[in-house]
Protein backbone atom coordinates (compact mmCIF):
# COMPACT_ATOMS: atom_id res chain seq x y z
CA UNK A 1 0.00 0.00 0.00
CA UNK A 2 1.03 3.59 -0.65
CA UNK A 3 1.81 5.96 2.23
CA UNK A 4 0.24 9.41 2.27
CA UNK A 5 -0.07 12.35 4.57
CA UNK A 6 -3.28 14.34 4.60
CA UNK A 7 -3.62 18.09 4.27
CA UNK A 8 -5.76 18.96 7.30
CA UNK A 9 -8.09 21.73 6.13
CA UNK A 10 -10.94 21.79 8.62
CA UNK A 11 -12.20 25.22 7.51
CA UNK A 12 -13.48 23.93 4.20
CA UNK A 13 -16.62 22.26 3.00
CA UNK A 14 -16.88 23.16 -0.71
CA UNK A 15 -19.96 20.99 -1.18
CA UNK A 16 -21.88 23.49 -3.26
CA UNK A 17 -19.46 23.47 -6.19
CA UNK A 18 -19.46 19.67 -6.23
CA UNK A 19 -23.23 19.35 -6.75
CA UNK A 20 -24.81 18.91 -10.19
CA UNK A 21 -26.04 22.15 -11.80
CA UNK A 22 -29.74 22.90 -11.30
CA UNK A 23 -32.11 21.74 -14.05
CA UNK A 24 -32.98 24.47 -16.58
CA UNK A 25 -36.15 26.51 -16.17
CA UNK A 26 -38.29 26.20 -19.32
CA UNK A 27 -41.88 26.69 -18.13
CA UNK A 28 -42.32 30.36 -19.08
CA UNK A 29 -40.07 30.01 -22.11
CA UNK A 30 -42.36 27.35 -23.58
CA UNK A 31 -45.49 29.39 -22.93
CA UNK A 32 -43.87 32.48 -24.41
CA UNK A 33 -42.91 30.55 -27.56
CA UNK A 34 -46.54 29.44 -28.00
CA UNK A 35 -47.70 33.06 -28.25
CA UNK A 36 -45.71 33.62 -31.44
CA UNK A 37 -44.94 37.18 -30.34
CA UNK A 38 -41.61 38.97 -30.25
CA UNK A 39 -40.45 40.30 -26.87
CA UNK A 40 -40.92 43.89 -28.05
CA UNK A 41 -44.52 43.11 -29.04
CA UNK A 42 -45.27 41.66 -25.62
CA UNK A 43 -43.56 44.59 -23.92
CA UNK A 44 -45.87 46.96 -25.81
CA UNK A 45 -48.96 44.88 -24.99
CA UNK A 46 -48.29 44.90 -21.24
CA UNK A 47 -47.86 48.67 -21.18
CA UNK A 48 -44.13 49.47 -21.49
CA UNK A 49 -43.41 52.67 -23.42
CA UNK A 50 -39.67 52.03 -23.13
CA UNK A 51 -39.57 48.79 -25.12
CA UNK A 52 -35.89 48.12 -24.36
CA UNK A 53 -36.62 48.22 -20.63
CA UNK A 54 -39.67 46.03 -21.14
CA UNK A 55 -37.67 43.45 -23.11
CA UNK A 56 -35.00 43.31 -20.39
CA UNK A 57 -37.69 42.76 -17.76
CA UNK A 58 -39.31 39.98 -19.81
CA UNK A 59 -35.93 38.22 -20.17
CA UNK A 60 -35.42 38.42 -16.39
CA UNK A 61 -38.89 36.97 -15.73
CA UNK A 62 -38.42 34.10 -18.17
CA UNK A 63 -34.91 33.19 -16.95
CA UNK A 64 -35.77 33.28 -13.24
CA UNK A 65 -39.41 32.20 -13.62
CA UNK A 66 -40.28 34.86 -11.08
CA UNK A 67 -42.71 37.51 -12.32
CA UNK A 68 -43.25 40.80 -10.49
CA UNK A 69 -46.57 41.15 -8.67
CA UNK A 70 -47.47 44.44 -10.33
CA UNK A 71 -49.58 45.54 -13.30
CA UNK A 72 -46.82 44.68 -15.79
CA UNK A 73 -46.24 41.23 -14.34
CA UNK A 74 -49.97 40.47 -14.18
CA UNK A 75 -50.45 41.50 -17.80
CA UNK A 76 -47.43 39.43 -18.86
CA UNK A 77 -48.93 36.28 -17.34
CA UNK A 78 -52.26 37.07 -19.02
CA UNK A 79 -50.55 37.27 -22.43
CA UNK A 80 -48.91 33.89 -21.78
CA UNK A 81 -52.15 32.35 -20.50
CA UNK A 82 -50.48 31.38 -17.23
CA UNK A 83 -51.98 31.92 -13.79
CA UNK A 84 -49.78 32.98 -10.90
CA UNK A 85 -50.87 29.86 -9.03
CA UNK A 86 -49.65 27.68 -11.91
CA UNK A 87 -46.32 29.51 -11.90
CA UNK A 88 -45.95 29.03 -8.14
CA UNK A 89 -46.70 25.32 -8.50
CA UNK A 90 -44.08 25.02 -11.25
CA UNK A 91 -41.50 26.75 -9.05
CA UNK A 92 -42.25 24.29 -6.22
CA UNK A 93 -41.88 21.37 -8.64
CA UNK A 94 -38.57 22.75 -9.93
CA UNK A 95 -37.24 23.30 -6.40
CA UNK A 96 -38.09 19.71 -5.44
CA UNK A 97 -36.41 18.44 -8.59
CA UNK A 98 -33.27 20.42 -7.82
CA UNK A 99 -33.28 19.27 -4.19
CA UNK A 100 -33.47 15.65 -5.35
CA UNK A 101 -30.22 16.05 -7.31
CA UNK A 102 -28.29 17.56 -4.39
CA UNK A 103 -25.84 15.10 -2.86
CA UNK A 104 -23.69 17.25 -0.60
CA UNK A 105 -25.20 19.60 1.96
CA UNK A 106 -23.13 21.68 4.35
CA UNK A 107 -24.45 21.20 7.85
CA UNK A 108 -24.00 23.62 10.73
CA UNK A 109 -23.42 20.86 13.23
CA UNK A 110 -20.88 22.76 15.33
CA UNK A 111 -23.03 25.90 15.43
CA UNK A 112 -26.11 23.93 16.49
CA UNK A 113 -24.25 21.93 19.14
CA UNK A 114 -22.58 25.01 20.64
CA UNK A 115 -25.94 26.79 20.90
CA UNK A 116 -27.91 23.82 22.19
CA UNK A 117 -25.36 22.84 24.84
CA UNK A 118 -23.82 26.20 25.75
CA UNK A 119 -24.72 25.86 29.45
CA UNK A 120 -23.22 22.37 29.66
CA UNK A 121 -19.99 23.52 28.01
CA UNK A 122 -19.68 26.56 30.29
CA UNK A 123 -20.38 24.36 33.32
CA UNK A 124 -17.38 22.19 32.37
CA UNK A 125 -15.24 25.09 31.13
CA UNK A 126 -12.40 24.54 33.62
CA UNK A 127 -12.24 20.83 32.94
CA UNK A 128 -12.33 21.34 29.17
CA UNK A 129 -9.58 23.97 29.27
CA UNK A 130 -7.39 21.78 31.48
CA UNK A 131 -7.32 18.90 28.95
CA UNK A 132 -5.39 19.87 25.82
CA UNK A 133 -7.19 17.44 23.54
CA UNK A 134 -10.48 19.07 24.52
CA UNK A 135 -9.34 22.69 24.66
CA UNK A 136 -7.81 22.41 21.17
CA UNK A 137 -10.91 21.02 19.45
CA UNK A 138 -11.22 22.82 16.14
CA UNK A 139 -14.42 24.78 15.49
CA UNK A 140 -14.89 25.41 11.75
CA UNK A 141 -15.95 28.95 10.86
CA UNK A 142 -15.88 30.11 14.49
CA UNK A 143 -13.62 33.07 15.22
CA UNK A 144 -12.56 36.47 13.93
CA UNK A 145 -12.57 37.23 10.23
CA UNK A 146 -11.27 40.42 8.65
CA UNK A 147 -10.12 41.51 5.24
CA UNK A 148 -6.53 40.78 6.18
CA UNK A 149 -6.74 38.23 9.00
CA UNK A 150 -8.70 35.02 9.54
CA UNK A 151 -8.35 33.76 13.10
CA UNK A 152 -10.18 30.53 13.82
CA UNK A 153 -10.33 29.85 17.52
CA UNK A 154 -10.39 26.60 19.43
CA UNK A 155 -13.05 25.42 21.87
CA UNK A 156 -11.10 26.41 24.99
CA UNK A 157 -10.49 29.90 23.64
CA UNK A 158 -14.17 30.31 22.76
CA UNK A 159 -15.37 29.25 26.23
CA UNK A 160 -12.89 31.60 27.90
CA UNK A 161 -13.96 34.48 25.67
CA UNK A 162 -17.63 33.79 26.44
CA UNK A 163 -16.90 34.02 30.15
CA UNK A 164 -14.59 37.03 29.94
CA UNK A 165 -16.58 38.74 27.20
CA UNK A 166 -15.19 39.88 24.03
CA UNK A 167 -17.29 37.14 22.30
CA UNK A 168 -20.39 37.63 24.43
CA UNK A 169 -22.91 40.45 24.82
CA UNK A 170 -25.24 39.65 27.69
CA UNK A 171 -27.35 36.68 26.59
CA UNK A 172 -26.02 36.91 23.03
CA UNK A 173 -23.18 34.46 22.35
CA UNK A 174 -20.95 35.38 19.42
CA UNK A 175 -19.64 32.69 17.09
CA UNK A 176 -18.17 34.82 14.34
CA UNK A 177 -16.93 38.41 14.21
CA UNK A 178 -16.53 40.05 10.81
CA UNK A 179 -14.71 43.34 11.09
CA UNK A 180 -11.71 45.43 10.12
CA UNK A 181 -8.77 45.81 12.51
CA UNK A 182 -8.22 49.25 10.96
CA UNK A 183 -11.68 50.55 11.86
CA UNK A 184 -14.21 50.22 14.67
CA UNK A 185 -17.12 50.97 12.36
CA UNK A 186 -19.22 48.76 10.12
CA UNK A 187 -18.62 45.60 12.13
CA UNK A 188 -21.09 42.77 12.57
CA UNK A 189 -21.31 39.54 14.50
CA UNK A 190 -23.08 36.22 14.07
CA UNK A 191 -24.31 34.14 16.97
CA UNK A 192 -27.28 33.05 19.05
CA UNK A 193 -29.41 34.12 22.00
CA UNK A 194 -28.83 31.88 25.00
CA UNK A 195 -32.56 31.98 25.72
CA UNK A 196 -33.46 30.98 22.14
CA UNK A 197 -30.54 28.82 20.98
CA UNK A 198 -32.40 27.53 17.94
CA UNK A 199 -32.25 30.98 16.30
CA UNK A 200 -29.04 32.34 14.81
CA UNK A 201 -28.74 36.06 14.12
CA UNK A 202 -26.44 38.56 12.52
CA UNK A 203 -26.30 41.95 14.18
CA UNK A 204 -24.38 45.15 13.82
CA UNK A 205 -21.89 45.71 16.61
CA UNK A 206 -19.08 48.15 17.23
CA UNK A 207 -16.01 46.63 18.85
CA UNK A 208 -13.56 49.13 20.23
CA UNK A 209 -9.96 48.03 20.01
CA UNK A 210 -10.67 44.96 17.88
CA UNK A 211 -6.96 44.64 17.20
CA UNK A 212 -6.46 43.81 20.88
CA UNK A 213 -9.23 41.22 20.70
CA UNK A 214 -7.60 39.57 17.69
CA UNK A 215 -4.20 39.49 19.38
CA UNK A 216 -5.51 37.50 22.33
CA UNK A 217 -6.26 34.61 19.97
CA UNK A 218 -2.85 34.64 18.32
CA UNK A 219 -0.48 33.08 17.56
CA UNK A 220 -2.65 30.17 16.52
CA UNK A 221 -1.60 26.81 18.00
CA UNK A 222 -1.23 24.59 14.95
CA UNK A 223 -1.36 21.35 16.86
CA UNK A 224 -4.40 19.28 15.95
CA UNK A 225 -6.76 17.75 18.45
CA UNK A 226 -7.85 14.25 17.46
CA UNK A 227 -11.23 15.00 19.08
CA UNK A 228 -14.32 16.70 17.65
CA UNK A 229 -17.07 18.69 19.37
CA UNK A 230 -19.54 15.83 18.97
CA UNK A 231 -17.12 13.40 20.61
CA UNK A 232 -16.66 15.72 23.58
CA UNK A 233 -20.39 16.31 24.07
CA UNK A 234 -21.08 12.59 24.18
CA UNK A 235 -18.30 12.21 26.76
CA UNK A 236 -20.05 14.90 28.83
CA UNK A 237 -23.30 12.93 28.74
CA UNK A 238 -25.10 14.20 25.63
CA UNK A 239 -26.81 11.55 23.51
CA UNK A 240 -26.00 11.86 19.80
CA UNK A 241 -26.81 9.39 17.04
CA UNK A 242 -23.84 7.92 15.16
CA UNK A 243 -22.37 9.99 12.34
CA UNK A 244 -23.29 8.48 8.99
CA UNK A 245 -20.63 8.25 6.28
CA UNK A 246 -21.55 8.33 2.59
CA UNK A 247 -20.01 7.88 -0.81
CA UNK A 248 -22.35 10.00 -2.91
CA UNK A 249 -25.81 8.87 -1.66
CA UNK A 250 -24.73 5.40 -0.54
CA UNK A 251 -24.10 4.85 3.16
CA UNK A 252 -20.79 3.04 3.59
CA UNK A 253 -20.36 3.23 7.35
CA UNK A 254 -20.86 5.11 10.59
CA UNK A 255 -18.96 6.41 13.60
CA UNK A 256 -20.40 5.68 17.05
CA UNK A 257 -19.33 8.41 19.50
CA UNK A 258 -20.40 6.45 22.57
CA UNK A 259 -18.34 3.36 21.75
CA UNK A 260 -15.65 5.32 19.88
CA UNK A 261 -15.84 2.84 17.02
CA UNK A 262 -15.89 3.26 13.26
CA UNK A 263 -17.71 0.72 11.12
CA UNK A 264 -16.73 0.99 7.46
CA UNK A 265 -17.38 -1.52 4.70
CA UNK A 266 -18.33 -4.11 7.30
CA UNK A 267 -15.14 -3.78 9.37
CA UNK A 268 -14.95 -2.14 12.83
CA UNK A 269 -12.10 0.05 14.14
CA UNK A 270 -11.70 1.17 17.76
CA UNK A 271 -10.38 4.63 18.72
CA UNK A 272 -10.18 4.30 22.51
CA UNK A 273 -6.37 4.42 22.45
CA UNK A 274 -6.03 6.94 19.62
CA UNK A 275 -8.25 9.55 21.27
CA UNK A 276 -6.07 9.46 24.40
CA UNK A 277 -2.86 10.30 22.52
CA UNK A 278 -1.19 13.76 22.62
CA UNK A 279 -2.00 16.50 20.12
CA UNK A 280 -0.67 16.19 16.58
CA UNK A 281 1.20 18.85 14.63
CA UNK A 282 -0.65 19.75 11.44
CA UNK A 283 1.27 19.85 8.21
CA UNK A 284 0.72 19.87 4.46
CA UNK A 285 2.36 17.12 2.44
CA UNK A 286 1.77 16.06 -1.15
CA UNK A 287 2.48 12.49 -2.15
CA UNK A 288 3.82 11.97 -5.69
CA UNK A 289 1.23 9.26 -6.42
CA UNK A 290 -1.82 10.59 -4.57
CA UNK A 291 -1.69 14.37 -4.81
CA UNK A 292 -3.95 16.81 -3.02
CA UNK A 293 -5.62 14.61 -0.42
CA UNK A 294 -7.68 17.02 1.69
CA UNK A 295 -9.40 16.26 4.96
CA UNK A 296 -12.08 18.97 5.19
CA UNK A 297 -14.59 19.64 7.93
CA UNK A 298 -17.30 17.49 6.42
CA UNK A 299 -15.73 15.55 3.59
CA UNK A 300 -12.65 13.89 2.19
CA UNK A 301 -11.34 15.10 -1.17
CA UNK A 302 -8.90 13.70 -3.67
CA UNK A 303 -7.63 16.00 -6.42
CA UNK A 304 -10.47 18.44 -5.79
CA UNK A 305 -13.25 15.83 -5.91
CA UNK A 306 -15.33 14.80 -2.90
CA UNK A 307 -14.87 11.04 -2.45
CA UNK A 308 -16.95 10.75 0.72
CA UNK A 309 -18.78 12.92 3.23
CA UNK A 310 -20.49 12.65 6.64
CA UNK A 311 -23.64 14.15 8.13
CA UNK A 312 -22.42 15.45 11.52
CA UNK A 313 -18.78 15.72 12.50
CA UNK A 314 -15.95 13.23 12.75
CA UNK A 315 -12.93 13.36 15.04
CA UNK A 316 -9.99 14.09 12.68
CA UNK A 317 -8.29 10.84 13.65
CA UNK A 318 -11.41 8.94 12.57
CA UNK A 319 -11.57 10.84 9.28
CA UNK A 320 -7.95 9.87 8.63
CA UNK A 321 -8.88 6.22 9.08
CA UNK A 322 -11.75 6.68 6.64
CA UNK A 323 -9.23 8.04 4.13
CA UNK A 324 -6.90 5.11 4.66
CA UNK A 325 -9.67 2.59 4.09
CA UNK A 326 -11.30 4.25 1.09
CA UNK A 327 -8.00 5.06 -0.63
CA UNK A 328 -6.41 1.75 0.43
CA UNK A 329 -3.31 3.48 1.76
CA UNK A 330 -1.28 3.93 4.93
CA UNK A 331 -1.31 7.35 6.60
CA UNK A 332 1.79 8.93 8.11
CA UNK A 333 1.71 10.18 11.71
Amino acid sequence: MTTIALDINLESCRFYNQNPPPPPRTFLQKHFAKTGFKRSEVARQIGYKNLSKGCRRIIEWIDAEKVDSDIYGDRFLEVLGVTREALNQENLRHDRLWASTVIYRENNFEYRMLARHVNLLLKHQRRICSIEQWAQIHLPHVGLFTRYVKTSIRLGQLLNSWLDNPMRQGDFFVLKVITSPMSDSNNHVYGFDGNKPEYFKQRKQTFHGMGNVIRQFRPLDKRLSTWSLGQLLVTLGVELPPTQIYVERDKVGQYDYANQTLTLHGKTYSFHDTLSKPLKQTQKIYHPTLNNVFLCKQNLQLDGQVICHWDQDLPPTVAEQVAKVLLDVDSTD
